[in-house]
Formats: structure tokens, sequence, C-alpha cells
């Protein structure tokens, strides 16, 4: 963790406004991905999902285009780059939003710029600051329901794929591994495994930008495969 002086801060938020009026930049903000935090990401919400979630428990709400909000849900401790991906999966199944922003370390917009997103050119504003009075997200509620699935374990604490990094697999392995682990899970269930196969698409293809070249194209052909083995 990094600590800077104030007079450090005033130079990095000018630079930012700057980059952001001249250069047409976006700017986003995200804690170091490894790092345990409490903050849960949720992008793309309606107004009546954010301010719902807003009145329910202590979370930021940011509107980043006309009544289109994005939250950060403040936990009751600290999460795991993994638990974050599997609370935000869930959250946003449940919630609304969008499915493939729950990769654990998904960058936020920083209220008080301009979102330059093609066709926005919106100024990004607070929308709700934590109530201290509603009580924290306890994430263990839906952490502690997810059952051991073909053996795989949960979302790897590493920010480059999803699969376990401590099995002496290759990531893609892992990462196939997990897929169809869920999918039989959600089949086994009686869940729509075919909708759920999309969102783990879009999850997938988020989570591996940094390590390949078409990660839209990995991740669909990762999730054709496990269909075919189901």
């Amino acid at each position: 963790m990094i600590k800077h002086t104030l007079s450090t801060e005033k130079d990095l938020l000018a630079w930012a406004r700057f980059e952001n009026a001249a250069n047409e930049a976006n700017i986003f903000i995200r804690p170091t991905p490894e790092t345990r935090h409490p903050w849960l990401f949720l992008d793309d919400l309606s107004f009546e999902k954010a301010d719902a979630l807003s009145e329910k428990y202590q979370c930021i709400i940011v509107e980043t285009s006309s009544r289109n909000y994005q939250a950060r849900l403040l936990a009751n401790r600290d999460l795991t780059l993994s638990e974050r991906f599997e609370v935000q999966r869930v959250l946003a199944m449940k919630i609304g939003g969008d499915p493939g922003s729950t990769s654990g370390c998904k960058f936020g917009r920083l209220p008080g710029f301009k979102n330059r997103k093609l066709g926005k050119d919106f100024w990004t504003q607070l929308a709700a600051l934590p109530n201290s009075t509603l009580p924290k997200f306890n994430p263990d509620s839906i952490l502690n329901t997810l059952p051991p699935v073909g053996g795989c374990a949960p979302a790897s604490a590493s920010s480059t794929y999803i699969g376990n990094a401590s099995t002496g697999t290759s990531q893609s392995e892992s990462d196939f591994g997990y897929v169809i682990g869920r999918l039989r899970f959600f089949k086994s269930t009686g869940l729509d495994y075919l909708a759920e196969s999309r969102k783990l698409e879009a999850a997938l293809a988020e989570s591996s930008r940094d390590r390949k070249k078409k990660p839209e194209q990995y991740a669909k052909l990762t999730i054709e495969n496990a269909l075919k083995q189901l």
C-alpha cells in the first residue's frame, strides 16, 4: 500500500482532471486486485436497483450516465479476489447489472469526472455514500451456500485467471475445470445452466484479458467445450 501526502494527491487529481478534460481520458479507480478488501462491485444498475441497495446496506453509489449506476457495496469483512468474484457473480444474478463485471478486480468510475465513453459525455457523480446506521453486507450469506463443485476450488486468488492456482494444472485447464464444475452444479439443481454459461463466459473473458490476445474467443471456446461434456 502506498501512502500519498496531500500535495501528491492534489497533483494526482490535477493530472487526472487534465487528462479527462484535454485528452478525453476516462478516469477509473480500483484497489490492487490481490489486496484483501471489503468492497464489492456491481455495474450497470438501474436507478431503482441502486436506490434499493443504498437503502438496505452501506454502499457507495455512483451515477455513471443518465440513470445508470455503479455500486461499491461494503462487506462486513475483507475479502479475497476469489471471494469477491463468487459473491459479485451471485449478486449480479440476484440484483441485476452486468454479469461480465464480476471478476473481483473490476475498475469503477471515479465520481467528479466526465464519462468519455462514446456517446456518453456525462459528468459522473456520487448518488449515495455509506449510511453508518445501515448494516454492512454479510458475504458469508452467499459463500456458505456455495457447494464444492466437481472437486474444483472456487476462483483463484490470482487476478489472471478463474481457476485454482494450487492444483499444478495449467491456467487453461484450471479455467475449464472451474467452468464445467459450475455448469454441472447449475444443471443438477435445475437452474438454467445455458443462461449461466453466458455469464460465466463474460466473467472468463474479463478475467483473462491480461493473458489472452483474444479473451472473448478463448472464453467462448472454453464454454462450448464444457457444454459438450455435460
